[in-house]
């Protein structure tokens, strides 16, 4: 009995030459940064991997673990035409740009060493205190969270009273200088967020923070970025500016 066969296509536009993509693509070590970082996927297939047409070629051998907790994401994979494309270069994954992308930049000083400051967010639970109270936001992961590359957390929140259920991973935890955090599953179709913390003359520290995220839906989606989306999360950056230096201070 032969076994049922299904045929999943996907286009895509990239802002990148024809050349360039395609040998982002010729690099089989690629697969393993499009590939969500709760499969585990790598590859055990020798390196280098020469990519070639017809047979008497090395095929490809990778393995990957689905943790029962997380098997139910996979389904949401069929999405993976929505979320950022990403490449390895040193170690770290890049986003090929997307038309309906929108980017939040903000830049803060704080009191405090790159360690002190980057201590503070290695903590999970502050989250919480910098989010406003109106988000209902919690952190429902169980404690203690070890925060990694590869840590999920998730979270409760409240979107204009909508309940949204939101799972994130750290994909880069690089101590006390740079992490990213970036959405698996929640209200946007992409959500990735940058942090870097750089040592200042004076002794303090100089927080930068970058987001993309893209909420989807096409042109209706730009819209709803205008009209409500951007001001929201520009009112969630504004007060975690306002509350990060107390917190540091043990206020």
């Amino acid at each position: 009995m032969s076994r049922p066969t299904h045929r999943l296509e996907r286009r895509q536009r990239v802002a990148r030459p024809l050349a360039e993509v395609f040998g982002f693509f010729a690099d089989a070590r690629n697969l393993e940064a499009l590939t969500p970082g709760f499969l585990r996927f790598r590859f055990v297939t020798p390196m280098p991997i020469e990519l070639a047409a017809g047979r008497g070629r090395r095929r490809l051998v990778g393995s990957c673990r689905v943790d029962p907790y997380i098997r139910g994401q996979i389904d949401t994979l069929g999405a993976g035409g929505s979320r950022a494309r990403r490449s390895v270069g040193d170690h770290r994954r890049v986003l090929l740009p997307m038309k309906h992308d929108q980017i939040l930049r903000r830049e803060q000083r704080l009191p405090g060493t790159p360690e002190d400051v980057f201590e503070f967010f290695a903590d999970a639970r502050n989250l919480e205190a910098l989010t406003p109270p109106l988000l209902r936001f919690r952190v429902v992961t169980p404690e203690p969270i070890a925060m990694a590359r590869g840590t999920l957390i998730r979270y409760e929140l409240r979107v204009r009273r909508v309940p949204v259920n939101w799972l994130t991973e750290i994909t880069a935890w690089e101590p006390p200088h740079r992490f990213v955090d970036e959405q698996i599953r929640g209200p946007y179709a992409l959500w990735h967020h940058t942090h870097t913390f750089e040592a200042l003359p004076d002794g303090g520290t100089l927080m930068r923070d970058v987001v993309r995220y893209r909420i989807g839906y096409g042109p209706l989606g730009a819209i709803a970025n205008r009209l409500v989306v951007r001001r929201d999360v520009e009112a969630i950056f504004d007060f975690r500016a306002q509350r990060i230096p107390a917190l540091l201070a043990g206020g």
